[in-house]
């Protein structure tokens, strides 16, 4: 009798990793993490890679991106490259869960704006959530599996904490004084 393998979890791609964000791919997600002011050319950045991993999952895609404290409101250049992103992808993009990390008026400001774009896109696919264990429970139905009998909760939650991992950006202030 054979052994019973394990699978191991997939380790998510790093895209990207600047002083503003880290991008990366794991299965049909994008992970972005948000440290700085996010222009219209990173904007764009990041709607490639939404484009090319659509391609490469034509059933859809999902996307989790954490906003760290301080984080600014993005540009209305940036806001206009998210929207115009969401048009083009259509039903491919089928769920986003944002994790606000900062409090106070800040946060309410930032949650603001994106109950702004979901009324301006005509779009609920954008939730808003409080932590990556609220955000990875919304998203995982969406999800592909990596391997039959995947737990993609706690494997989306893993990647999402491994992107995380030993990304050490500048402060917020230090980036925006840039």
């Amino acid at each position: 009798m054979e052994p019973k393998r394990t699978q191991l979890p997939l380790a998510p791609r790093i895209i990207n990793s600047d002083d503003v964000y880290r991008l990366a791919i794991w299965q049909n997600v994008s992970i972005a993490d948000f440290a700085g002011d996010v222009d219209a050319l990173r904007m764009r950045r990041i709607a490639r890679a939404h484009r090319e991993l659509a391609t490469a999952y034509p059933n859809g895609i999902v996307a989790c991106t954490i906003l760290r404290a301080g984080v600014p409101i993005a540009s209305q250049g940036a806001r206009d490259e998210a929207v115009k992103s969401l048009k083009e992808l259509g039903d491919l993009f089928l769920r986003s869960a944002l994790i606000i990390e900062d409090t106070g008026i800040m946060a309410q400001v930032l949650r603001t704006v994106v109950r702004g774009l979901n009324v301006f896109t005509r779009n609920t696919k954008l939730v808003l959530c409080n932590h990556i264990d609220e955000a990875s429970g919304s998203l995982s139905p969406l999800v592909v599996p990596p391997h039959p009998g995947s737990n993609v909760r706690a494997e989306l939650a893993a990647a999402v904490a491994e992107v995380r991992r030993d990304y050490a950006p500048r402060s917020v202030q230090q980036v925006a004084q840039r």
